[in-house]
């Protein structure tokens, strides 16, 4: 479906799996606070989020794929719908009293 399209032209080609997994890895170091993401999480996130980059044979037609040639190259599948604007904004007021209303036990 094209909800799950890498054929965007604004899609980012990777060389490789590798190179995907070595992008998920560095977007975690580059975030602040205290990210972590372990390569074998990346590696999952990976093989579950790309499709080849120029579609081939549809019988291998992903990274999960045990015939699937990791030398390939591969782009990140994104929803567009991701990146429509929200259907609801909160007000900080609206915000601030919804978390006062959470009840949960803290050790």
């Amino acid at each position: 479906s094209s909800s799950s399209s890498a054929s965007s032209s604004r899609a980012k080609i990777y060389e490789n799996v590798d190179a995907a997994i070595e992008a998920r890895l560095d977007t975690a170091r580059r975030m602040p606070g205290d990210q972590y993401l372990s390569a074998e999480a990346a590696r999952d996130m990976v093989l579950r989020a790309t499709v080849p980059a120029t579609p081939t044979d549809p019988s291998t037609s992903s990274p999960t794929d045990p015939s699937f040639d990791p030398s390939t190259p591969v782009a990140f599948r994104h929803d567009p719908r991701l990146q429509w604007p929200s259907l609801q904004y909160y007000t900080r007021e609206q915000v601030e009293s919804f978390y006062r209303q959470v009840a949960h036990p803290v050790c």
